[in-house]
């Protein structure tokens, strides 16, 4: 007999509302990205070019997830 293991996944709505870390990397908010969960990736993005400014590469990547979301919406 086994016994069942917990249940460790996190939920769709657990993921989009994790707060600021200082673990966010712009690898995570491709991950979001690619996911199609543009909101969260800009907001990982903004908080990684926070802490280095220096990202033009990033500030790049927010204005075109904007642009990709004003196109939908």
């Amino acid at each position: 007999e086994t016994e069942a293991e917990p249940e460790t996944a996190l939920t769709e709505a657990e993921l989009l509302d994790i707060p600021p870390s200082p673990l966010y990397s712009a690898t995570l908010a491709e991950i979001f990205e690619k996911q199609g969960f543009e909101g969260k990736a800009i907001q990982i993005y903004e908080e990684v070019v926070r802490r280095d400014p220096d990202r033009r590469d990033l500030r790049d990547r927010i204005t075109d997830l904007r642009a990709r979301l004003a196109e939908s919406a």
